[in-house]
């Protein structure tokens, strides 16, 4: 169970920060398959384009991720690298 879901009123604690920062293993898995085509270098502004656009259409894997509560909202980790932190 997310933070948000056991007390979507409240804001994040410091100890609930390792949630943010720690994607879900099979949602960091997918990201990373939907980056691996771009090898392991840098990406060029029309590859990281193509890879914003792929994730984006991927709404199961970033909507679970989107941390609210009454006064801002935040979004966890989903996929982290040497080049990449999505």
């Amino acid at each position: 169970m997310t933070v948000a879901e056991r007390a979507p009123d409240l804001e994040l604690r410091p100890q609930d920060w390792y949630e943010v920062v720690s994607p879900p293993a099979v949602i960091a898995a997918a990201a990373a398959d939907l980056a691996a085509p771009y090898g392991a270098g840098s990406i060029g502004c029309d590859e990281l384009g193509e890879l914003v656009t792929s994730l984006a259409e991927r709404r199961d894997l970033w909507v679970p991720l989107v941390v609210s509560d009454r006064h801002r909202r935040r979004y966890r980790l989903m996929f982290e690298d040497e080049r990449l932190d999505v």
